[in-house]
């Protein structure tokens, strides 16, 4: 199995331009993006090393780590097509930050974001994202701040620590797709709402989906 860079940037589907700026920046010294490469996900409290770099260079060390990534997916039963789908989630914020920046990389955040894929922790299909988690309510009584809320109803239903499927939906995306229908209602997705699903089954299944968008 396994997976070459030179095989993975093609099926990224880079919007024009950026995979020719991934290739520039690696060859130019593929030691260097070796090394910080074995390095990048290092770090306290998500400052990883490599947000440090420059935008270009976060970006080719992403795709740089996305070749080793792959095999950790396989192995949790992925096929090739939904790895790729994950993955297609670099090129999407690649082609969102040449949009806002007029070059190709990707921001801090977008680092930060990506340690989900660096711990093969997260999938996606279509413009839905999966994480399997425990349940954390980061509102004003868990974290100090109203980063998100919930009501008390909410927060009895579903406990704190219970198995859950975080699904984040980006802004704007069409949940009509032919895949979706049937599970999902339409829904607006153009502000910051949680949505708290609980539901019932075995012990092992998740006890609820925690849906946002983004």
């Amino acid at each position: 199995m396994g997976m070459t860079l030179e095989a993975l940037l093609p099926r990224l589907e880079f919007a024009c331009g950026i995979e020719d700026a991934i290739r520039r920046e690696i060859h130019r010294d593929p030691e260097r993006i070796r090394a910080l490469a074995a390095e990048a996900y290092q770090g306290e409290a998500f400052d990883f090393r490599l947000r440090a770099s420059g935008p270009l260079t976060r970006l080719a060390v992403v795709a740089w780590l996305l070749t080793e990534k792959y095999d950790a997916y396989r192995a949790k039963g992925m096929s090739d097509a939904a790895v790729f789908e994950t993955f297609k989630d670099v090129s999407l914020r690649a082609g969102l930050y040449r949009n806002r920046n007029s070059e190709a990389g990707l921001s801090e955040d977008d680092v930060v974001w990506f340690r989900h894929i660096m711990n093969a922790g997260i999938f996606k299909f279509g413009a839905l994202q999966f994480q399997p988690l425990e349940m954390i309510y980061l509102d004003e009584e868990t974290i100090g701040e109203p980063y998100m809320t919930f009501t008390r109803e909410q927060k009895e239903r579903l406990p704190a620590g219970s198995p859950v499927i975080n699904c984040h939906i980006q802004r704007g995306a069409d949940l009509n797709a032919r895949w979706s229908a049937g599970r999902w209602r339409r829904r607006s997705v153009s502000s910051r709402k949680v949505f708290l699903t609980p539901r019932s089954g075995p012990s092992s299944a998740p006890a609820g989906c925690c849906t946002r968008p983004w």
